[in-house]
């Protein structure tokens, strides 16, 4: 058995190599340099090159935040991606409350870039509970961590990033007292929200010179332009900003393939599914289920089509 575990971790150091070469950078590297490597590479859709750099550097690293949120984040492009959603929520929510248990217990005033990494780890809960249109459970997460996202609420002039946090809260509070009135006894424990308010913080947060903030904020606003607004023009505007840093990112790609359809050119919408499936064959870090996940969901949405038109 211990041959067999041996063998197993030399592997997984061999892979780091011929990936990375000689994988002892990384160890020397900071934690936060790791976390942007693992950020980069899970927005690519390179997902088995972030395993092999989990199974390596996990049980070497100290607690940092930035790492946290890194992780945190590739277990939930693995839930969007065709993935076991119930192992890789179990594994995300595992991971928010064991940071929230150690910063809860903690006495010690937070910085800014602390409470901003801190708040957005644990979103993550809420975002798992709002892919079933969940509000009540998100709100429950929202309760879980609200004592820290008050404290940066009104302090974006100081800190830009709690642009992407506070305009996220504000969005999405404005939008549950829109959609579900029958929420608002729950609502009114937190600060009250403006959805329009919210849009204007993400915009600013989409010009953010750090990337994973740019980007973070972007994707929200293409999806409430797509999926809340049904503005495919709004959407498409942000979809082409996202494909032009990240294009082997199967999930842009498909957003821009729906903007096709929705607004009837099919013959743009079939050349990015041909696209699509290129990408996700050519790509050798994925599963069979994450090459097939979104390519199968754009077929089956375009035969849906043709049958309506």
């Amino acid at each position: 058995m211990h041959g067999v575990k041996n063998l197993m971790r030399t592997l997984s150091f061999t892979i780091l190599i011929l990936v990375f070469g000689s994988p002892f950078h990384l160890f020397a590297e900071s934690r936060v340099k790791i976390a942007e490597i693992i950020y980069k590479e899970t927005s690519g859709f390179n997902f088995q090159k972030v395993d092999s750099i989990l199974k390596i550097y996990e049980p070497n690293t100290e607690f940092n935040l930035d790492y946290e949120l890194a992780v945190v984040n590739y277990y939930w492009w693995k839930i969007i991606s065709g993935n076991n959603n119930e192992r890789y929520s179990a594994l995300l929510e595992k991971r928010v409350e064991d940071v929230m248990a150690k910063y809860s217990a903690s006495k010690k005033k937070y910085d800014d870039r602390s409470l901003f990494l801190l708040i957005s780890i644990c979103a993550y809960n809420a975002r798992v509970s709002l892919l079933d249109n969940s509000y009540l459970s998100a709100l429950g997460d929202l309760s879980k961590y609200y004592s820290f996202l008050k404290i940066s609420i009104g302090l974006e002039n100081r800190y830009a990033p709690f642009l992407l946090t506070t305009g996220l809260y504000n969005y999405f509070y404005g939008l549950a007292r829109e959609r579900y009135p029958l929420l608002s006894p729950v609502l009114n424990q937190f600060q009250y929200g403006n959805k329009e308010l919210g849009i204007v913080f993400l915009k600013k947060a989409a010009l953010s010179k750090d990337w994973k903030i740019s980007q973070e904020a972007t994707y929200f606003l293409m999806k409430i332009a797509f999926d809340i607004n049904s503005n495919y023009i709004e959407a498409e505007k942000y979809c082409r900003i996202l494909l032009s840093n990240t294009p082997g990112n199967i999930l842009y790609q498909q957003y821009m393939f729906r903007v096709f359809v929705a607004t009837n050119r099919i013959s743009s919408a079939e050349e990015k599914l041909k696209l699509m499936e290129k990408l996700a064959v050519n790509n050798p870090n994925l599963s069979d289920d994450e090459r097939s996940f979104f390519v199968n969901q754009s077929k089956s949405e375009l035969v849906n089509y043709y049958k309506e038109h």
